[in-house]
């Protein structure tokens, strides 16, 4: 798989991990069913795996101190946002709609 990527340019590698990110999302947020909202999460995933691939080889140009940051980064988003997800749902699972709204 990286050498068929290689062969695109970064614009258009570019412009397909943020479908993938804004199709995942919308696939997770909007629809009700597990199933597809699954199916958004991998999509979602595809859209990371691919931003990794990505981003990280262009790290090959600069210092040991920018593959620490991503490495970082990317470690740091895969904890806090599902445990600020998880916090969010925990809270208002209770809480009426109206509530929900008036206080996200």
């Amino acid at each position: 798989m990286p050498w068929i990527i290689q062969k695109f340019p970064h614009v258009y590698k570019v412009v397909i991990i943020f479908i993938l990110f804004a199709s995942g999302l919308v696939m997770l947020v909007v629809s009700p069913d597990p199933a597809v909202r699954l199916a958004g999460m991998s999509v979602a995933e595809l859209g990371t795996a691919m931003a990794e691939m990505t981003f990280l080889s262009q790290s090959a140009f600069y210092s040991h101190v920018t593959t620490s940051a991503f490495a970082a980064g990317i470690g740091v988003g895969s904890v806090i946002g599902p445990l600020y997800y998880t916090g969010k749902i925990t809270v208002f699972i209770d809480m009426s709609t109206d509530r929900q709204l008036k206080y996200s």
